[in-house]
């Protein structure tokens, strides 16, 4: 069965088992999960997080994103496996039949203090689009010192890297400085196994006139 191919049993294409099969023996620590653009990193992560859940492994979910619309969409992912959470949440105490919450990074780092304070090592972080961690100083700093006493990190990212004076947080960066990822899954990858389509640059030829001033001027 090719990487893009969906399993039956459980919906999942063939990447992401792969992906929860890695997460099988995570303990603790960030976990870096590189995959295209488009490719679905918010299934496997939210399937994960319902089985810790499940086996109490993990008491309390946080989805950290960048956008508010984007907690809003994890949200409604989440509710549809069963897992709820508060969107746009304003701390990380949900009330009473919810598992967890869903906030941007912005709002975790102005009150870093207050989401640390409610952090146990029991709540599962889920980091979306982390590159945007070292992109903004201050949201990675604030998500740093919000979740630092969380076990688990799972870092998601279509496209992580740095820049040169901020490194994302929780990722391991080889001596070029390039990002290792705990689970890789290409843009090639995603092509080849029609989840993402080829990108296709089509040159015109013709001949374009236009005026300036008095002057008509055409090239080709």
């Amino acid at each position: 069965m090719s990487a893009g191919a969906t399993s039956a049993s459980n919906g999942l294409r063939a990447w992401q088992v792969a992906a929860l099969d890695a997460m099988a023996s995570w303990s603790e620590g960030p976990f870096l999960v590189s995959a295209a653009p488009g490719a679905g990193k918010t299934r496997p992560s939210l399937v994960l997080a319902r089985d810790l859940l499940r086996r109490g492994v993990v008491k309390r979910v946080a989805i950290v994103c960048p956008t508010t619309p984007l907690t809003r969409q994890w949200a409604a992912a989440a509710g549809r496996l069963g897992v709820q959470l508060v969107p746009d949440a304003v701390e990380l105490r949900p009330p009473r039949d919810f598992h967890g919450v869903s906030v941007t990074y912005a709002r975790a780092a102005a009150s870093a203090h207050r989401w640390a304070s409610q952090c146990s090592p029991q709540t599962l972080i889920i980091a979306d689009e982390a590159h945007h961690l070292g992109e903004e100083l201050a949201w990675g700093e604030g998500f740093a010192a919000a979740f630092g006493k969380a076990a688990r990190w799972l870092l998601l990212s279509g496209t992580p890297f740095r820049s040169d004076a901020t490194p994302i947080p929780g990722v391991r960066y080889d001596r070029e400085g390039v990002a290792v990822a705990d689970v890789s899954y290409t843009y090639a990858d995603a092509v080849r196994d029609g989840i993402c389509r080829p990108v296709t640059f089509i040159p015109y030829d013709g001949t374009l006139q236009w005026r300036s001033g008095d002057d008509v001027i055409e090239a080709g």
